[in-house]
């Protein structure tokens, strides 16, 4: 490994101890289009609320959207071991529903194929 490499350069093994804000800060990416610019809109009305986007008292800082489903948000919890998953629906409190991305991931994963096999991609009320 170069010293002189940044952040992204860097094999995948090397990053897994960099802080969170340094890979958001690090991401190589234009912050108007790409993930930085769809992540940080994710944050909206979460984190930073109100027309001047202030950083919301409530919110942990060390939770992040990374999706929603009709507007409700889905979360991760950045600093817990295997990165929780957390949702709310209508305004509620945040809940649990996955102990790890991986899980969570692997939940969706087979969902989508549920409804992919089943029932040919559709989902709808009836």
């Amino acid at each position: 490994m170069k010293a002189n490499q940044s952040t992204y350069e860097k094999e995948i093994k090397d990053q897994l101890a960099t802080p969170l804000e340094t890979l958001w800060q690090d991401a190589p990416i234009e912050p108007n289009w790409g993930i930085k610019y769809n992540l940080g809109r994710r944050q909206e009305g979460f984190r930073w609320i109100g027309v001047e986007q202030e950083e919301n008292p409530k919110w942990n800082p060390n939770w992040i959207v990374f999706a929603d489903k009709d507007d409700d948000p889905i979360v991760v919890v950045t600093n817990r071991e295997n990165t929780p998953v957390l949702a709310s629906y209508e305004t509620s409190e945040l809940f649990p529903i996955a102990d790890s991305f991986s899980d969570f991931l692997d939940s969706l994963s087979a969902t989508l194929l549920i409804v992919h096999e089943n029932f040919e991609g559709e989902i709808m009320d009836g």
